[in-house]
C-alpha cells in the first residue's frame, strides 16, 4: 500500500494527461534518407513504444498491427521526402487507436499561431467573426487543394476516430500545410463564401494566439445554467478560476436549479481545472480511478515501491481527492454533463467522476476515447528523421472498476450530439422534467 505522501506525489504524476497535439521539429534540410535509415528509425520507433506502454500487448492487436508494419516496411525505399516518409510512417495510426499514442505531425516553420479553423468533410473553413458574417471555405493554399490534403492526411493522425483526428487537424492546420507545401510559408490562400464568390489573401485574418479567447461561457436560460467549457488545458487555470468564480456568483443569484456542463468539444487538459470545477459541486471525496497499470522508469521509480526500471506494474489504486468547495456557492441541484465524440481526455475522466460517484447525469453520444484513458505521455524524437512519436506511461482504470475498452456511455443517450444546440438540449430537458419549455431565440449552437 503507497503513503500518502507518495499518493499525493502521484496524483500529480499520473494525472497530468499531456496535450495531444504538440508537434514536433523535423530535419527538412535533408532532401532525403537512405531505405536503411528509414528503417532503423521505423524499428526504433516500435523498440520505444513497446518499452514504453504498459499494455501495448493489450493495446494492439498484434498480429493485424505486425501485418502492417511489414506494408509499411515494403513501400520504404532511398530518397524519400518529408510528406512521403510521414504518410507512409503514419500509416501505423489507425492500428494504434489512442491519441495518446503514434506519430506526430511535424512543425511548421515561421511562426506559431494557430488558424481557427472548421474541419467538416474534408473541408476548412475560416469561422465566421459574428452571427451576422458567414464562414469562407480556404479552398486552396500556394495553388494546393486543401481538401486533397485533408482527405490524404486525417485518417493517418493520432486517434480513435474522424471527430478526434478533426479535433487535431483543427488545432494543427499549419502543420497539415507545412507537410504539404515541403515546409513552404503560405503566400497566397484562396477563400471562397457560401455564394461562390472568391478572393485571394496573403494570410488569414482570423489566426490568433492560443491565448487570445477565452474557450469557455456561460448562459442562463429560466432555471437552467449553461456552461460550456471547451478545454481544462492549464495554460488558462487563471481566467478558468476566474471564470468559475463569476459563473458560480450568477448562479447562486439567479437561483437555477439545474447545470449543463458542456464538455461536447474538450479535448482535456489538466486534473488541477477539472478538480476546480468538481469543488463546486461536491464537498465528498473522490478518485478518478481504481487501478493503475505502469510502466516503471527512473523518473518514477521512486513513487512505485518495489518497481525497477522498465518493469510493469500494475496494482489496485484508489486516489482520493478532498474538494475544496467555495464558500457560499457549492451548486446543489441537478447536474447534467454533455460529452459527445470529441470528448477526450480529462475531459472522460471528469465525465466517469460524475457517473462513478453519482454526482449527475452524463447526457449526449458516447465518447470515441475510452473510459479508462492512458496518461503520463510520452515523447521521443527520432534520430534520423527527427519525427516525434509519443506513448503514454500509464494506463488508468475508472473508479468504478469497470474495465472495459469503450468509451463513455451517456445515462441519457442523444444521437447527433455535436449537432444539438443549446436550445433542443434545454427543451429536451425541461420535457423530461415536466417543466416549461424555453425558446429563447438567443441561444446558439
Amino acid at each position: 500500500m503507497l503513503n500518502s505522501a507518495t499518493t499525493a506525489t502521484l496524483i500529480a504524476t499520473v494525472l497530468a494527461l499531456v496535450g495531444c497535439v504538440a508537434p514536433s521539429q523535423v530535419q527538412r534540410e535533408h532532401a532525403g534518407w537512405s531505405r536503411t535509415e528509414l528503417e532503423a528509425d521505423l524499428d526504433t520507433w516500435l523498440d520505444w513504444t513497446r518499452s514504453t506502454h504498459p499494455a501495448f500487448e493489450l493495446a494492439v492487436e498484434q498480429d493485424t498491427f505486425g501485418r502492417q508494419v511489414d506494408r509499411v516496411r515494403a513501400q520504404l525505399r532511398d530518397e524519400m521526402g518529408v510528406s512521403e516518409v510521414w504518410h507512409t510512417f503514419a500509416q501505423l495510426n489507425p492500428y494504434l487507436d489512442d491519441a495518446h499514442m503514434g506519430l506526430d505531425l511535424p512543425a511548421a516553420v515561421g511562426g506559431s499561431e494557430i488558424w481557427r479553423v472548421e474541419i467538416e468533410d474534408a473541408r476548412a473553413y475560416i469561422p465566421a467573426g459574428n452571427p451576422d458574417e458567414e464562414r469562407e471555405e480556404i479552398i486552396a493554399v500556394n495553388g494546393a487543394s486543401v481538401s486533397d490534403m485533408i482527405v490524404r492526411t486525417l485518417p493517418l493522425l493520432r486517434g480513435e476516430s474522424d471527430s478526434l483526428r478533426s479535433r487535431i487537424l483543427e488545432l494543427r492546420f499549419r502543420e497539415l500545410l507545412a507537410l504539404h507545401l515541403d515546409g513552404a510559408l503560405p503566400v497566397e490562400i484562396r477563400l471562397q463564401g457560401t455564394d461562390g464568390t472568391e478572393r485571394f489573401v496573403a494570410h488569414v485574418s482570423s489566426t490568433v494566439g492560443a491565448s487570445e479567447t477565452a474557450p469557455f461561457d456561460m448562459l442562463l436560460v429560466k432555471s437552467t445554467a449553461v456552461m460550456r467549457i471547451d478545454t481544462f488545458e492549464r495554460d488558462y487555470e487563471a481566467a478558468f478560476t476566474a471564470f468559475l468564480e463569476e459563473s458560480f456568483e450568477r448562479i447562486e443569484s439567479a437561483r437555477a436549479t439545474r447545470l449543463v456542463i458542456d464538455l461536447r468539444g474538450n479535448g482535456g487538459g489538466a486534473h488541477e481545472l477539472s478538480d476546480r470545477l468538481l469543488g463546486y459541486l461536491t464537498s465528498e471525496r473522490y478518485t478518478p480511478m481504481s487501478a493503475v497499470r505502469a510502466r516503471v522508469t527512473e523518473d518514477n521509480m521512486g513513487l512505485i515501491p518495489g518497481g525497477e526500471p522498465g518493469a510493469v506494474v500494475a496494482m489496485p489504486f484508489a486516489q482520493w481527492v478532498e474538494p475544496v468547495s467555495p464558500m457560499g456557492h457549492l451548486f446543489d441541484g441537478e447536474v447534467i454533463i454533455l460529452v459527445g465524440p470529441a470528448t477526450y481526455s480529462q475531459a472522460i475522466v471528469f465525465a466517469t467522476i460524475i457517473q462513478d460517484f453519482q454526482l449527475g447525469s452524463v447526457a449526449g453520444e458516447k465518447t470515441e476515447g475510452k473510459a479508462n484513458q492512458t496518461a503520463q505521455v510520452q515523447h521521443f524524437a527520432l534520430p534520423r528523421t527527427g519525427f516525434h512519436v509519443r506513448a503514454p506511461l500509464y494506463v488508468l482504470t475508472r473508479a468504478s472498476g469497470e474495465e472495459s475498452g469503450a468509451g463513455v456511455m451517456p445515462d441519457i443517450v442523444w444521437s447527433n450530439a455535436d449537432d444539438r444546440s443549446f436550445e433542443w438540449i434545454v427543451e429536451n430537458l425541461d420535457r423530461s422534467s415536466g417543466e416549461a419549455v424555453s425558446t429563447e431565440s438567443s441561444l446558439r449552437q
